[in-house]
């Protein structure tokens, strides 16, 4: 539920997850509508940043055939921080060809004001393994 409280770690939880599927999956075809639905769940006050990022993305990627694909292995929560974190497979492909397929983990933030969830920031961050192969 949400509340003048806060929001709960269910509430949180599901929300998480549907931003993130929705963030990790797209094809050049629904671009558009891809970013205009990111934006409509974005913090107003971070919306600028958010929509130049997703400008960069689209310009790259309209008229390709480059699509990806996510599947979520992990996910959790910190309703009094505000973010979450999801795991999963992020598949690359061209066409219907597989061209990546690699564990990824990204953070998701949020703002809580009023009675409105929104989302505020969304990045990539290190495993294990990238340390791993880095060291």
């Amino acid at each position: 539920t949400v509340s003048s409280a806060g929001v709960e770690a269910d509430y949180l939880e599901l929300v998480t997850r549907d931003v993130a599927l929705m963030l990790l999956n797209r094809s050049p075809e629904g671009l558009d509508y891809w970013m205009e639905t990111i934006l409509d769940v974005a913090d107003p006050a971070h919306r600028g940043k958010l929509k130049a990022d997703l400008v960069r993305i689209v310009a790259e990627q309209r008229g390709s055939d480059v699509s990806q694909a996510f599947v979520i292995t992990q996910l959790t929560v910190d309703p009094k921080g505000l973010t979450s974190e999801v795991s999963g497979k992020l598949k690359t492909f061209v066409g219907s060809q597989v061209i990546a397929s690699d564990e990824r983990k990204f953070r998701l933030t949020w703002t809580y004001r009023g009675l409105r969830l929104a989302l505020a920031g969304f990045a990539q961050i290190s495993t294990d393994n990238d340390q791993k192969e880095a060291g």
